[in-house]
């Protein structure tokens, strides 16, 4: 994951009072829950094109996640 990304997720999941792993998993779940159809796309998109889609799929999410703050 890019290094300022995961600052960014760290500072949220720290503010948050949970443990990385906690918000992160909570963040795929609301991405789930929430996501509109062009995030689904987006998504859909850069699995396709990743070597480790779910690799990719996680990064983008938590990158979403840390964006909006």
């Amino acid at each position: 994951m890019d290094p300022i990304v995961a600052t960014r997720f760290e500072q949220r999941s720290a503010a948050a009072a949970m443990t990385t792993a906690d918000f992160a998993a909570g963040a795929v779940r609301d991405f789930v829950d929430r996501a509109d159809d062009e995030h689904w796309a987006q998504l859909l998109t850069i699995m396709r094109k990743a070597e480790d889609p779910g690799l990719a799929a996680i990064q983008a999410i938590l990158g979403w996640v840390a964006a909006d703050a």
